[in-house]
């Protein structure tokens, strides 16, 4: 009985070797026959679609493009199988390096410039395998068209909405260095730009004067901006409020007549820098009734202006600021 069972186990464990041996000789022709298909299938010569990115050198000097160009090349080729799966691992090719200023024909006024389908396979060809045969390319052609650039001085505006902390106010005028900027673009666009201003300039609560470098806004078709930056000053003081009284000066037409004003004198009253205040004289000012287009019917009072003023006071009052009158013939 035990040397039947042994008879058994052992037939079992043969029956398995053979099976093992018979699965990995399967494995192993299987294998070398996928070499073997894979072998002749990377050799074979396939048809796919890939794209190119571009990247354009040497543009000429002083002019600018007035055309769009591709940012790709869309190319159908053939080539190995071999060749394929590299360039597919890859994703993609190299940028395509195309060097404007070989292709520029020279005229008047405008610079043009054409790499036909020809041309465009040549310099593809020179960066892909010589076994890559290409059948199409989008677009077929590269034209570049250029304008003449010129360029042309401009003023700065400043740009700024700025607050104050209590009793600050602006002591002069917000100024530039340098003053002006010289802008690069063609003659059509810089006939168009007659000043140029800052980027937006936001401060709060001032209280001292600012300097600080700034930006300009962005401008289409403008090629370039020199200097990019400028040096802004904001001159910021504390003001204090002063009062003067000034004689009211009557206005009225070639006809005379006697006009009395009800108080001939009025009060000004104002804004100054303190380092200014003392710069102050009543000449500075002018107050005026203007009776020139006047209609003095059912008017019994007139506005009293003011006409004349230093331009670093703010916040300027007059009272009162209606007159009473007569007049005489």
């Amino acid at each position: 009985m035990k040397s039947s069972l042994s008879n058994i186990f052992k037939n079992k464990q043969i029956k398995k070797r053979f099976r093992d041996k018979s699965l990995t000789v399967f494995f192993i022709c299987l294998g070398i026959a996928t070499i073997s298909w894979l072998s002749v299938s990377l050799t074979e010569r396939y048809s796919s679609r890939i794209y190119i990115n571009l990247v354009y050198e040497n543009m000429p000097e002083n002019k600018t493009l007035s055309n769009n160009l591709p940012d790709e090349l869309e190319l159908s080729l053939t080539t190995t199988g071999q060749k394929l799966l590299w360039y597919r691992a890859r994703s993609q090719f190299k940028p395509l390096r195309i060097d404007v200023g070989s292709y520029i024909i020279l005229t008047e006024p405008e610079d043009r410039g054409i790499i036909t389908s020809q041309a465009l396979k040549a310099i593809i060809l020179s960066q892909l395998s010589s076994k890559v045969e290409i059948q199409n390319i989008k677009p077929d052609r590269i034209q570049f068209e250029f304008d003449l650039l010129t360029t042309r001085k401009v003023p700065i505006r400043v740009d700024a909405d700025i607050s104050f902390e209590n009793q600050y106010n602006l002591s002069g005028d917000i100024t530039t260095v340098p003053d002006s900027v010289t802008l690069k673009a063609t003659a059509a666009v810089l006939d168009e730009i007659s000043i140029i201003e800052t980027e937006k300039i936001r401060l709060t609560n001032l209280s001292e004067l600012v300097t600080k470098s700034f930006g300009f806004k962005e401008y289409d078709n403008i090629i370039s901006i020199s200097p990019e930056k400028i040096e802004v000053s904001i001159p910021v003081e504390k003001f204090t409020e002063a009062e003067l009284e000034i004689k009211v000066k009557i206005l009225q037409s070639t006809v005379i007549y006697d006009i009395r004003l009800y108080p001939q004198n009025v009060k000004i009253i104002y804004l100054v820098a303190l380092s200014r205040y003392n710069d102050i004289t009543p000449d500075m000012f002018e107050v005026v009734a203007d009776f020139i287009d006047f209609d003095v019917i059912g008017n019994e009072s007139i506005a009293a202006t003011v006409t004349k003023f230093p331009l670093f006071t703010r916040n300027i009052r007059i009272t009162p600021s209606k007159l009473e009158y007569i007049i005489q013939k």
